[in-house]
């Protein structure tokens, strides 16, 4: 009896110790956002902040065989990333101009532009998009 008690004790500590070397070594696990502030208004969001590591998504719903186009610009220090996931939670083809992006729906429902802050600091993002 002692030693299945032992071994479960054992289990727990392993586990205990996994997910703090992740949280301590690992932190893109964990968005960080200071001094954050969000303005949505229809086809526009607009983001400021002193820093952003991390993911932000903006939804979009859509019908099969719409192109979404979409423009954004950010200011600020550090690096940005940009994608698309369908509705099936799966990455979706764009087409990069600079910074216009389009989108062609291959079904219907909730896309989500997914963006990724890498060390930003005094900064924003804006986002504009149109669905034809």
């Amino acid at each position: 009896m002692i030693k299945k008690v032992l071994v479960v004790l054992g289990v727990i500590l392993i586990i205990f110790v996994c997910l703090l070397y992740v949280l301590i070594f690992h932190p893109k696990f964990i968005d960080k956002k200071k001094n954050w502030s969000e303005f949505k208004y229809n086809n526009y969001v607009e983001y400021t902040y002193s820093y952003f590591d991390g993911k932000q998504r903006i939804p979009i719903l859509a019908k099969k065989g719409q192109h979404i186009n979409i423009e954004y610009t950010y200011y600020g220090d550090g690096g940005i990333g940009f994608t698309v996931i369908n509705p099936n939670n799966r990455f979706v083809e764009i087409s990069r101009k600079g910074s216009r992006v389009t989108i062609f729906t291959e079904m219907d429902g909730e896309y989500q532009i997914e963006l990724t802050g890498n060390d930003m600091s005094n900064g924003s993002i804006q986002l504009r998009w149109t669905i034809e």
